[in-house]
C-alpha cells in the first residue's frame, strides 16, 4: 500500500472512531439529561409499573421491593399498608437485572429515603444457563448474551436509557389503574398442579455468574453507603429455584451480613399449599400465597425496624387508604 493510500486509510478510519466515541458520549448525555428514571413510568412499557413510585408523595416510602417478575408477583404494597401501616413500593420488571434495581434505587432516593430494601436473588439467575463459566468462556458469554433478544435489550436499556422510551408513543395514555398496585402485578388466576419435592438435601452450591456477583457487590455498597438495611429473598417457585441455589445465596448473605429469607423453604410454616400456589405452571406465586408472604414480611419488618408512623400523618394516610380503596375496587376484591 502507497503512503497517501495508508495515510488515508489511517483519516478514514480515525473518523469512525471518533464518530462512534461521539455517538456514544451524545447517548450518555441525552439518556441522563432527557430520559432520567423520572420519566419511566410515563413513557417505558418494560419498564412503566416498576417506576410507579414516582407517583407517590414525597418522602413517604420506608420499604422498596427490588427484582424480577418474582417480585413483582410475592409483595402487595397496599397489604402492608393496610394491616401493618408501612409503606412501600416494588420496582421490578420481566428479566430485571442487579443494575437495573439500582438505577430503580437511585431515581427512588431523590425523592424518598426507604430505610429497607429487599431483593429478590432469583435475578441473579435470570437467564444464566451457565453461572459457573469461567473468565476463559467470557468471550462465548458475551456472543451468548449479544445474539440474545432480552439480554441484548437488559443490556442497552441499562446503559443508555435513551433505548427505553423508543416506543413511548405507545404508552403516553397509559391506564392509572396500575398505579394503584404500588408495582405488585394482580392477577386472579390460581394454576392447579402436582406437588413436587424440588427443594431437595444437598450440599451443591451454585454460584451466579462473576458478572453479576459484582453487580451485587456494587449494589450491596450503594446500600450501605446510603444508609440502607438490605434484605435477601427467594420467592417460591418450582421452575427456577432449588437447594444448591438457595446454598450460594445463603454464603453470600452471610458473607455481607444479611438476612435471607428463602421463601421456598417455608410452605408448612406459612400454611401454602404447593397444589394452589401459583397462579401459572409454578414460576409465580397466586395473590393468596403473596398475601401470606407480604404478611410474613410485615412481620418481618416490626420485629426488626423502627419506620416512622404513617398513619399518623393524615396526608399520607389519606393517599394509602385511598389506593388501597382503589386496589380492590379494580380488581374485584373483597
Amino acid at each position: 500500500m502507497s503512503k497517501p493510500s495508508a495515510k488515508k486509510s489511517i483519516i478514514n478510519f480515525t473518523k469512525v472512531i471518533a464518530f462512534a466515541l461521539a455517538f456514544a458520549l451524545i447517548l450518555c448525555l441525552v439518556s441522563f439529561k432527557a430520559f432520567s428514571g423520572d420519566n419511566t413510568a410515563k413513557y417505558s412499557g418494560r419498564l412503566a409499573d416498576a417506576y410507579l413510585f414516582v407517583n407517590d408523595p414525597e418522602q413517604t416510602t420506608d420499604v422498596m421491593f427490588l427484582g424480577n417478575s418474582d417480585a413483582y408477583s410475592a409483595f402487595v404494597p397496599t397489604r402492608l399498608w393496610e394491616k401493618y401501616g408501612i409503606t412501600s413500593a416494588v420496582s421490578a420488571s420481566p428479566h430485571q437485572t442487579v443494575l437495573e434495581c439500582k438505577n430503580a434505587l437511585e431515581t427512588m432516593l431523590k425523592t424518598q429515603s426507604p430505610k429497607v430494601v429487599v431483593l429478590e436473588m432469583d435475578m441473579l439467575y435470570d437467564g444464566d444457563d451457565d453461572s459457573t463459566a469461567d473468565d476463559g468462556n467470557k468471550l462465548s458469554h458475551f456472543f451468548n448474551n449479544t445474539v440474545n433478544p432480552e439480554s441484548f435489550e437488559n443490556d442497552v436499556t441499562d446503559r443508555f436509557t435513551l433505548f427505553t422510551y423508543h416506543n413511548a408513543w405507545k404508552y403516553l395514555d397509559k391506564d392509572r389503574a396500575a398505579r394503584y398496585s404500588h408495582g405488585y402485578k394482580y392477577i386472579s388466576t390460581v394454576y392447579e398442579l402436582e406437588p413436587v419435592e424440588y427443594m431437595t438435601d444437598t450440599n451443591e452450591v451454585k454460584m451466579p455468574s462473576k458478572s453479576n456477583l459484582n453487580d451485587l457487590d456494587d449494589f450491596v455498597s450503594f446500600c450501605n453507603n446510603n444508609g440502607i438495611s438490605l434484605v435477601f429473598a427467594g420467592v417460591n417457585s418450582l421452575i427456577s429455584w432449588n437447594t444448591a441455589k438457595h446454598n450460594a445465596i445463603s454464603k453470600i448473605a452471610d458473607s455481607y451480613g444479611v438476612d435471607f429469607i428463602d421463601f421456598n423453604l417455608m410452605y408448612d410454616e406459612l400454611c401454602i399449599d404447593m397444589a394452589t400456589a401459583f397462579r401459572d405452571n409454578g414460576y409465580h406465586v397466586s395473590y393468596d400465597t403473596a398475601i401470606k408472604i407480604t404478611d410474613y414480611m410485615g412481620d418481618f419488618f416490626n420485629k426488626n425496624f423502627e419506620f416512622p408512623n404513617r398513619t399518623e400523618d393524615s396526608n399520607c394516610a389519606e393517599y394509602w387508604d385511598s389506593e388501597c380503596r382503589s386496589f380492590k375496587s379494580e380488581n374485584s376484591i373483597e
